[in-house]
């Protein structure tokens, strides 16, 4: 089989399509498939992806890389038994007869209409396709709908993401949920904790909780430096970048609290923040499966975590980490007390080995596997009224 996958983005810049590329192409090509990709990038990274050529389309001008981006990947698919395209609201025309698979990490449409300004920055993914927006937010769920209606089949990381595409009208037979996963070679847990905790200026027993991610309002990292307060001494290492930043650095010194920002870290940075950390703390109001999550526990480090979005399908309160719920700062703050309590991190983190082998590469690739070679068989295709990506 020969696969095109389309991104937006592909390594040397991070988030969830650059991970789940690294990790699912040399899986794939181990399984016979003929594996290319591509991505935006920039313009001086390399040309290939062992053991998968890539096609990188400069990020220029906003016009010129997407018209770029149409003719390559109108290119490629001429050439390829199936697509398996990482989002949404990208120009994919695709030529008729060529099955494309949407793998959906979110409601992208809501992100940037919240990123733009576009809606109320209080304005909540839940009922958002329901409300009447202004004309471009209307016009990019249009997009959005189309484009999962005319796949041959949606993948989306948790049962929360299956009922909000379900409800932009795929249907069932036609979506399948399929985690997020993250490699686990031992790295991760073979890193000496306590030494990355002197290399890192932490004292051995100060506690240290992580914030990591895109710093944009639906994070919610505000509502962590309130909760802080209950733990004495408290650090926040925030590892990441964003529009939210300036206006996180000012509320930090106003409250009081021990706030570092790291910046956005490559990969293997932040595992051994992640190692060292006493816990990850995720309160977002929306995830859709957080790679993060699953990139701590598999690192052996416990969670505290919003009970929002796909977030209780990742931590399994009180067994690999605690759930609360959002938003409300004083359950927040009893949370973080309750994880600094006598014993309970060295507890919660002994339930983190059960992550390891559920959140496996392996699993993933296989289940993607059994599902491209199931639109791509002549009995799916006779079934199938396939049509071009908007």
């Amino acid at each position: 089989m020969r696969l095109l996958i389309a991104s937006g983005t592909v390594a040397p810049e991070i988030g969830g399509p650059s991970t789940f590329i690294a990790s699912a192409v040399p899986r794939l090509v181990e399984r016979g498939i003929d594996v290319r990709v591509l991505a935006f990038a920039p313009s001086n990274a390399a040309e290939s992806l062992d053991p998968a050529p890539v096609t990188r389309i400069a990020r220029t001008a906003l016009p010129g890389r997407l018209a770029a981006y149409a003719l390559a990947y109108r290119r490629l698919a001429r050439t390829t038994d199936c697509v398996l395209a990482l989002g949404l609201l990208l120009p994919r025309p695709t030529p008729h007869g060529v099955p494309v698979v949407i793998k959906v990490p979110g409601d992208t449409v809501w992100e940037r209409a919240v990123a733009r300004g576009w809606v109320a920055p209080t304005e909540e993914v839940e009922g958002f396709d329901a409300r009447r927006h202004a004309r471009r937010v209307e016009w990019l769920k249009r997009w959005r709908r189309a484009e999962v209606r005319r796949a041959a089949h949606v993948v989306v990381p948790s049962r929360f993401l299956r009922d909000m595409a379900a409800s932009w009208g795929v249907r069932t037979c036609r979506l399948s949920v399929i985690p997020n996963a993250v490699p686990d070679d031992g790295h991760a847990r073979a890193i000496d904790a306590s030494a990355a905790r002197r290399a890192l200026g932490w004292g051995s027993d100060e506690p240290v909780v992580v914030v990591a991610g895109r710093l944009v309002r639906w994070k919610h990292v505000d509502l962590v430096f309130e909760a802080a307060r209950a733990v004495p001494g408290l650090r926040i290492v925030v590892a990441g970048e964003g529009p939210e930043q300036r206006r996180l650095e000012t509320l930090a010194q106003t409250l009081g609290v021990r706030a570092e920002f790291a910046g956005a870290l490559p990969g293997d940075a932040l595992t051994r923040v992640l190692r060292a950390a006493d816990y990850l703390v995720l309160y977002s109001s929306y995830e859709g499966l957080s790679h993060t999550a699953i990139e701590a526990l598999v690192a052996g480090t416990p969670v505290v975590a919003s009970r929002r979005g796909g977030n209780p399908e990742v931590v399994d309160h009180g067994r690999n980490g605690l759930l609360v719920e959002h938003p409300d700062v004083g359950a927040l703050a009893a949370a973080l007390g309750e994880a600094f309590a006598p014993g309970r991190r060295a507890q919660l983190a002994a339930g983190t080995t059960a992550s390891r082998h559920r959140f496996a590469p392996d699993g993933q690739v296989a289940a993607l596997v059994d599902l491209l070679h199931d639109v791509t068989s002549p009995r799916s295709a006779s079934g199938r009224g396939l049509a071009s990506s908007p």
